[in-house]
């Protein structure tokens, strides 16, 4: 995995930023803190990242209102995971309506979360080369052989969501 993973923590409590902030380095990622909903959607119009784990609860805008607004708003999507000390089955059903692609429940087991962003994020490299070579169009100089093109549609998701 590439050096320059770029990580938004959304977390307003300092502990666990920290913890997870120091298992995230190690890997050499660059990672930032949000202490809020609302400071992390700005840190997204600044910046770009290709990870956000965010909270539930947080102050000014909590961790659903977040995602929600950043698979709407921000672009180039985020690959989007949701941790949080509520074992509740509606707050996860809700979540994964919004578009998370993990969820984990504290204390989080960092083995899994990595799985869960190294799969999350190979997938989505993977999906942009495809759409990167579907842009490129050949011409063949016998007007005779030009067919139609083939036109294929491919769904997935990454799925890395902790059982609750």
């Amino acid at each position: 995995m590439s050096s320059s993973v770029r990580v938004l923590i959304a977390e307003d409590e300092s502990k666990s930023f920290e913890i997870l902030k120091r298992v995230l380095t190690k890997n050499n990622w660059i990672v930032d803190s949000a202490i809020n909903g609302e400071q992390a959607l700005t840190m997204f119009q600044e910046s770009s990242y290709e990870v956000l784990l965010t909270d539930l609860n947080m102050p000014k805008m909590n961790g659903m209102e977040l995602i929600g607004r950043v698979r709407n708003e921000v672009t180039p999507k985020p690959l989007v995971i949701m941790f949080t000390a509520y074992r509740d089955a509606n707050i996860k059903n809700r979540a994964l309506e919004l578009g998370i692609d993990g969820f984990f429940t504290k204390p989080v087991d960092f083995n899994q979360l990595f799985a869960c962003i190294f799969e999350g994020l190979k997938t989505r490299r993977k999906n942009k080369r495809k759409e990167a070579s579907l842009n490129i169009v050949q011409t063949p100089k016998d007007p005779d052989l030009i067919q139609p093109p083939f036109i294929g549609v491919e769904i997935g998701r990454a799925s890395c969501r902790e059982r609750v």
